[in-house]
């Protein structure tokens, strides 16, 4: 049975972890053999790399794996505050940390060891003031606010983060629906593989024909073409789209707003549409990665092998067996000591 506990922060709190995690966007690294840490958007390290796994800050705290099933809060100093027992530690959001348990049941618990829910068979990680808990077996959906108090419920299995004021919820049958902050259904819980892309905006399985995607927006209106394979994140109405039947799988521009698709070939690796890891073939003959922005001006002054993945605007690549980290001003951080290549 979850157990919620009802329980206002001080005010100072609050306000200090807001402060802190608007002044810092940061990600995990690799570095000194297999190690991790945390570097910050000046790629500056501020955690070195001595943990099993890291997450970010988000706050005044930041989760990082000491052990094998041991995650700990570690402050901006690397010192420990909490430790706990589980199979994973998320980053702390609305002043909780989405905690997994070893055997597979999820709590909310935070730096004094306090729990906001304990042993719920799922939950989401707080997003716009809200979290969805799963009552019972898969039976109730209780969206929760940050002091433990239900905000609103749905007769469903599983609710996901909001986003923009939408959230996608599952049933029993992995169909989805989109749900508006008040809870109520903007579609019915019938999409088959389904994701937020941003601005209003879904990527969801065609119902007649597997594995190829449409973009829909929040009342399940077609707005793209049924053969996606792949769509970026969009922004300023823009998502770039990988779609059957095209050589080579390459991307093209598709405007949400007037759904005109775009007739010149990319090729984009990550999923954004803000700063974008393209690959294409240089004068020298060989296919590189740049780092560019919404415009294609690139960001950096040099291009790189591979692509690795992005986290808060945080990129890495690599480039003559290194790990390179890159920030959208174009200054790269590069990992001497990984023995591990991030692609």
């Amino acid at each position: 049975m979850i157990r919620i506990k009802s329980f206002i922060f001080a005010a100072s709190f609050l306000a200090a972890t807001s402060s802190i995690s608007a002044q810092i966007k940061t990600r995990s690294y690799m570095d000194n053999g297999d190690k991790w840490g945390i570097i910050d958007e000046n790629l500056k390290v501020v955690i070195p790399a001595e943990y099993l796994s890291a997450g970010e800050f988000t706050g005044k705290c930041a989760n990082v794996e000491v052990a094998q099933n041991k995650w700990a809060l570690v402050d901006i100093n690397n010192k420990e505050i909490i430790r706990f027992t589980c199979d994973k530690l998320k980053p702390m959001k609305c002043g909780w940390c989405l905690m997994i348990g070893t055997d597979g049941k999820y709590s909310f618990v935070n730096e004094k060891g306090e729990y906001l829910v304990k042993d719920a068979v799922y939950a989401s990680e707080f997003s716009q003031g809200l979290a969805g808990v799963t009552q019972g077996n898969y039976e109730r959906i209780d969206y929760i606010k940050p002091d433990g108090t239900v905000a609103f419920s749905i007769d469903e299995a599983k609710g996901r983060e909001f986003h923009n004021g939408l959230a996608l919820v599952e049933n029993i049958f992995e169909s989805y629906g989109i749900i508006d902050k008040t809870g109520k259904f903007l579609t019915p819980t019938e999409l088959r593989r389904t994701s937020y892309l941003g601005e209003g905006a879904f990527l969801t399985e065609d119902p007649e024909n597997p594995y190829h995607y449409m973009i829909i927006n929040k009342y399940g209106k077609i707005l793209s073409p049924k053969n996606i394979v792949s769509a970026t994140k969009v922004y300023n109405g823009i998502s770039y789209l990988t779609l059957y039947g095209h050589k080579n799988f390459n991307s093209y521009a598709f405007n949400l707003k007037t759904r005109e698709l775009s007739s010149k070939e990319l090729f984009i690796s990550n999923n954004s549409s803000k700063y974008m890891a393209t690959f294409g073939k240089f004068p020298d003959g060989k296919t590189k990665f740049t780092l560019c922005d919404s415009s294609f001006n690139p960001l950096c002054d040099r291009d790189f092998e591979y692509f690795g993945d992005e986290v808060n605007d945080i990129f890495v690549f690599l480039d003559h067996g290194k790990n390179i980290y890159v920030n959208t001003k174009g200054k790269t951080f590069v990992a001497e000591k990984a023995n591990y290549l991030m692609p």
